[in-house]
């Protein structure tokens, strides 16, 4: 399995759990998380990781976020996934940096 799968399925730990040192862990310093919806019900980016994390433990645990599913191949580090929230399924794009 590539680096996009498994950086998801830590994603949806992180997030559902609410830990803001796990979701922080990955995301890069400088790195952005660009929400259409699925978490914050607006559209934003959030720039930087402990802004990141904060919005992450802000509204992980109650947007229900689970089953994320990489659309590429196994080895890519950016593609399209899909994922399903408490209130439908939604999709997404990951650019990884680095793997």
């Amino acid at each position: 399995m590539g680096a996009a799968q498994p950086w998801l399925n830590a994603f949806q730990k992180s997030v559902v759990d609410g830990d803001a040192n796990e979701i922080a862990r990955l995301f890069v310093s400088d790195g952005f998380w660009r929400d259409y919806l699925p978490f914050g019900w607006t559209l934003q980016t959030i720039e930087g990781r402990d802004a990141i994390a904060e919005f992450g433990v802000q509204t992980g645990p109650a947007s229900g976020f689970k089953n994320p599913v990489f659309e590429g191949q196994s080895d890519e580090t950016e593609g399209f996934f899909r994922f399903v929230t408490s209130d439908g399924p939604g999709r997404g794009h990951i650019r990884l940096e680095n793997g």
